[in-house]
């Protein structure tokens, strides 16, 4: 799943955990232009989440995707909520 992380009415990572209650083996790769917020700082680079900044070009898209769908780990919901990985 390709996510932006901010998004006008839900965040995306907020999205992002209700989709993986549904479906919890979907790997997920986030994008933004806003690589300092605090959103993308906390709940996606602090807990080592895929992500790509924009601007991006499609290599760069291919390579990261190839990545993220590489990773062996899952994805659960911790006791606190929020998307951690196993």
């Amino acid at each position: 799943m390709l996510m932006d992380v901010v998004m006008p009415d839900v965040a995306g990572p907020d999205l992002a955990e209700r989709i993986l209650t549904l479906r919890p083996h979907l790997k997920v790769l986030f994008m933004s232009g806003c690589t300092d917020s605090e959103v993308v700082r906390v709940k996606i680079l602090d807990r080592a989440l895929g992500f790509l900044p924009k601007p991006f070009t499609s290599d760069s898209l291919l390579e990261r995707v190839q990545k993220v769908l590489a990773r062996p780990e899952t994805r659960a919901f911790g006791a606190a909520g929020g998307i951690t990985l196993r």
